[in-house]
């Protein structure tokens, strides 16, 4: 939980800096993307990307090129059948995930700059259910319902088109990566999104 523990600590952070950072609260945000499952499936490739929301709050970071946000999402990946896989026991799995990330538009840092992309890096915590829907190990044995934490570093690139003056649209890709030492440390594999993201700027 070392990793909570931090993504609160820099949130209050955030709160307790002077006024003359420039650090504020003036962007809403709501995204719906595909997300691969976290942990992903390695047997069912076919269900591998499932349909998720996201909401954030944010704002400037110090300079006009940089913004923070912090969010929420929730992903499921509908998994109510077991798999027709011999000796494998099915799992579906649910989790909720908190994250905060720094994203630089090197737009705003330059007039000759005209690429309207950005990049995104930060971390997320995310809790995870795990629950049993059938199937059998090599043993006869079944499976049981679980839940733990997964902590990553989040990486991402993405495009934006300002639609007026205080609306925003993006188009983000991310990668997540865990870290090592969590607590279901047989999760090794990135899980990756692409999200359609609307941000209200205030001004």
């Amino acid at each position: 939980m070392n990793i909570l523990k931090l993504f609160l600590l820099s949130f209050i952070v955030i709160w307790i800096q002077p006024v003359s950072a420039q650090i504020n609260i003036s962007k809403l945000s709501a995204d719906i993307g595909l997300k691969q499952n976290i942990p992903s499936s390695k047997i069912n490739e076919s269900n591998k990307y499932f349909i998720y929301p996201e909401i954030q709050i944010g704002g400037k970071f110090i300079e006009k090129y940089l913004e923070w946000d912090v969010g929420w999402s929730y992903q499921d990946d509908g998994q109510n059948e077991p798999l027709p896989v011999a000796d494998y026991i099915t799992y579906s799995y649910n989790s909720h995930s908190v994250g905060a990330h720094i994203s630089f538009y090197p737009a705003y840092l330059s007039e000759t700059f005209s690429i309207p992309i950005h990049l995104i890096s930060g971390f997320s915590y995310h809790f995870v259910s795990k629950q049993y829907v059938g199937g059998y190990d090599f043993t006869g044995s079944s499976g049981a319902d679980d839940s733990y934490g997964i902590s990553t570093v989040d990486l991402g690139l993405g495009l934006n088109h300002n639609l007026m003056n205080n609306f925003r649209v993006r188009l983000d890709g991310m990668v997540y990566f865990p870290l090592p030492g969590d607590e279901n440390s047989d999760i090794k594999n990135n899980s990756s999104s692409i999200q359609l993201g609307f941000d209200y700027l205030i001004n």
